[in-house]
């Protein structure tokens, strides 16, 4: 998966996700691309095996998609174009070069004050930077650390407002379909931030750490082209500090760069006759600083520009689709499921016809159409040893359903529970546990404190076993299910492979 694959996929998931109804992009050029996707694949439309090549079929079908919805809103293939574009390192790399050279920081006098160097600001602000970015790295070592989207927040509004001011400027359409494709643009903007902003920002900080290792080689290059034609002169003053102070601190910071230019240290006696209103050719005082800078600025700086360009190589290389969003999940449940058994066990509560339908509606999208659902009669209190009928070569999944008004116990509906995952983790061709806890019975007559009262005593019995609860209403949105229900999957193994 690369890049510009992954682009179209996204624009054409946010056309759809804005349009479910296809009155911009049409139920029929879908169909289209998906029977098209298939062909090119060579599957017949329920294939038998379970290797479904699902990222190549998602890739081919945006691929026609995304050159539809291109062809008749060129706003989508310029929003696509901007996630694509990166700032080329040689223009950085030249404006940090003429920025560095063109500066001035001795000034018109040409005298340097050797404890107000021009070049001590860059290397302060470097090691203040290098020990912040080893805090940060001390701490995303101690513990979990969130995806840092942050640092491409503003890009993704960048590329929002500019393929927004063409939309409004050259493209003028039909406010209906104009509104449409702004909440298009919003989406495609916010997925691709989520999905890849953690490489973009590695990218950008890449051509930071370069520029800045560029501008302090400019600043010095600069420093001795001025050389040739005026005379730096050395000298410092101080309020507080002696001379035995000053050397101390001149030779702890330039000691590396003497040894490599194999000079000595200008002495005690020396440092004292440059201070004001002393002075002497600032030289060896240059090359001293240059050397320093090439030392903790130049060097540091192009490790990290490589690392943090080798991390995000690596990223987007391994850039994989979420396929346990509901999107693709509604997309690719007819290509899944194949083998599956899904049993359904309503535990002390009765299913009417009409949810018991959408429950194994919702088993068959979050499962795959290919899966067989049995949903049993319900289980009287007190069931424990329940007996699953189910051949072992099967690959089982059991969605337990239990009613709010109930109060769980855990000598009961523990019991079951604990009886039922053991079955699902020793199950011998791979199972998965669902527990579903239905509170529309309770929404009718009871009043929101106690319904919430109710589910935080599930949440925490159901927490006894390392199980999430997925509480449903009988209106619930089937992406919420299936979202809900992936992240409720026991155990947690069972979210990569349903």
């Amino acid at each position: 998966m690369n890049a510009e694959s992954l682009s179209k996929i996204i624009i054409t998931w946010s056309c759809e996700e804005e349009d479910a109804a296809g009155h911009f992009l049409s139920l029929h050029d879908r169909q289209r691309a998906e029977q098209l996707a298939r062909e090119g694949l060579k599957v017949a439309e329920a294939p038998a095996a379970s290797s479904f090549p699902e990222e190549r079929f998602v890739c081919d079908r945006a691929e026609r998609l995304s050159a539809t919805l291109e062809s008749r809103h060129a706003v989508f293939g310029l929003a696509r174009d901007v996630t694509q574009r990166q700032l080329p390192f040689v223009l950085v790399g030249v404006l940090a070069m003429l920025g560095g050279v063109l500066s001035d920081p001795i000034g018109p006098e040409g005298h340097i004050n050797l404890l107000h160097f021009p070049l001590l600001a860059l290397l302060l602000w470097n090691m203040g930077l290098y020990a912040w970015l080893g805090i940060q790295w001390v701490v995303s070592r101690v513990g979990p650390h969130a995806r840092a989207e942050g640092g491409v927040h503003w890009m993704a509004k960048a590329g929002l407002a500019i393929s927004q001011l063409n939309l409004r400027v050259i493209q003028r359409k039909h406010p209906e379909e104009t509104q449409w494709t702004m909440a298009v643009l919003r989406k495609f903007f916010r997925l691709w931030s989520s999905l890849v902003g953690q490489s973009v920002r590695l990218q950008g900080v890449s051509l930071l750490h370069g520029a800045a290792a560029v501008l302090a080689v400019g600043v010095v290059l600069g420093m001795y082209l001025r050389g040739f034609v005026f005379e730096y002169r050395a000298t410092w003053e101080s309020t507080f500090l002696e001379t035995e102070q000053v050397h101390g601190i001149l030779s702890s910071i330039l000691f590396p760069a003497s040894l490599i230019l194999g000079v000595d240290m200008p002495s005690v006696q020396l440092l004292a006759a440059l201070r004001a209103p002393g002075n002497a050719n600032a030289a060896v005082w240059i090359h001293l600083w240059a050397v320093t800078c090439l030392l903790v600025i130049v060097m540091p700086r192009i490790v990290l520009a490589l690392i943090a360009k080798h991390k995000a190589k690596k990223q987007l290389e391994s850039l994989a689709l979420p396929l346990d969003e509901p999107y693709f999940q509604r997309m690719l449940a007819p290509y899944r499921g194949n083998g599956i058994w899904v049993e359904v066990l309503p535990y002390q509560c009765r299913l009417d016809h009409a949810f018991a339908e959408r429950l194994e509606g919702w088993c068959l999208q979050l499962f795959g159409n290919n899966s067989s659902i049995q949903t049993r009669p319900a289980l009287p209190y007190g069931e424990v040893e329940y007996r699953l009928d189910v051949a072992h070569g099967i690959p089982l999944r059991a969605l337990i359903v239990f009613d709010i008004t109930t109060t769980p116990e855990q000598e009961v509906h523990g019991a079951f529970l604990q009886h039922i995952q053991a079955h699902v983790q020793d199950w011998p061709a791979g199972g998965s546990l669902l527990s579903v806890v239905l509170t529309g019975t309770y929404q009718q007559g009871i009043v929101k404190q106690r319904q919430q009262e109710r589910m935080e005593s599930w949440q925490r019995f159901m927490n006894i076993y390392g199980i999430i609860p997925l509480f449903v209403t009988f209106t619930m949105d089937n992406d919420d299910f299936l979202k809900q229900a992936t992240e409720a999957l026991w155990p947690v193994h069972a979210q990569e492979a349903l």
